[in-house]
């Protein structure tokens, strides 16, 4: 307890119940029980109130471990619906695409800004249009009395006629077989992410049934945009965006001027909403906006993560910064 530079390697009987103050990094190298575990063992680092860090390395096989363990308990079946339902929190953690801070405490029904120190706030993934096929998602989900689990909500947006959808009538809903041209991994992904990002949640009271939040019925309703986070399966979309290029360091050169005039200008929005840089346009829809120089809001809307909201909002900012430069 008195003495630095010590490593501890944790069992998951010992529980990291350590209460030394200046623990200063807990890694994981398997994924935790559920997401009030994982809080609550990241929390003996920096209790002294200075910086920590943590880090989670998680696999496919620790989610199969986890969920072996949990069958093969002598537990109730209700007590092993909920413990699958806190693990697939835990994992909508893991593939979170915003703030992690946000996201964990989002679990537990609290709320916060930005953190800007995680990897997802440092380092942003890229962020695709997904608004159609939230509302797709939703609209399932509403249409269906949100009292079900993902896996019968993919299986009416992919237009699986299996017993269970057809006892209930689920296959004569408007969104029967909407979503069919995507796989059934990628709506668990996508889905997954919608409950990460907050805008749906999943009911433990419920057997995991699967709700709509408030922000959720914003995107829902067309009020807002949803991004989510790129994976390596190719996605249809309709919409025709320009092709994403990447600035090489000619370009970069001949229009320096340009793209630090349009990066001051997102800082200056940045600060102005509290939020970081990458909320207003990331570094890749910038380097759009330098390539193809955009001079009406069609063509600005070609850009790569620029939905309607972002359009309306920022297109004529922009724009004038664009023929500022030229």
């Amino acid at each position: 307890m008195s003495e630095d530079n010590i490593v501890i390697c944790a069992t998951i009987a010992f529980g990291m119940g350590i209460d030394k103050s200046n623990v200063r990094f807990v890694a994981h190298t398997s994924l935790p029980g559920s997401m009030e575990n994982f809080y609550q063992e990241i929390g003996r680092a920096g209790r002294d109130g200075i910086d920590s860090d943590t880090l989670l390395i998680f696999g496919l096989q620790d989610l199969f471990q986890r969920r072996k363990w949990i069958y093969d308990s002598e537990a109730s079946e209700t007590f092993k619906i909920k413990e699958i339902k806190r693990l697939d929190s835990l994992m909508t953690y893991c593939d979170s695409a915003t703030c992690r801070k946000q996201t964990l405490l989002s679990y537990f029904r609290e709320k916060c800004e930005p953190c800007g120190r995680c990897d997802n706030c440092t380092n942003p993934p890229r962020m695709i249009e997904g608004t159609e096929y939230a509302q797709m998602a939703m609209s399932a989900i509403y249409r269906t009395g949100q009292s079900f689990g993902s896996n019968h909500i993919i299986d009416i947006l992919r237009g699986v006629g299996n017993s269970k959808i057809k006892q209930r009538g689920h296959d004569r809903i408007k969104t029967f077989g909407v979503g069919r041209s995507a796989s059934k991994e990628f709506w668990t992904n996508f889905i997954r992410q919608l409950v990460s990002s907050d805008n749906l949640r999943i009911n433990i009271q419920k057997y995991g049934a699967i709700e709509i939040t408030p922000s959720g019925e914003k995107i829902l309703k067309g009020e807002e945009d949803y991004f989510y986070k790129r994976t390596d399966e190719k996605k249809p979309h309709k919409e025709k965006k320009f092709k994403k290029d990447i600035l090489n360091n000619e370009m970069i050169e001949s229009d320096r001027n340009l793209l630090t005039d349009l990066k001051s200008m997102r800082l200056k929005l940045a600060k102005e909403l509290r939020v970081p840089a990458y909320i207003i346009f990331s570094d890749a829809t910038l380097h759009q906006m330098v390539l193809h120089k955009p001079k009406t809001h069609d063509e600005f809307s070609r850009l790569n993560g620029v939905g309607l909201q972002k359009l309306n909002k920022y297109a004529e900012i922009f724009i004038k910064v664009i023929n500022t430069q030229n």
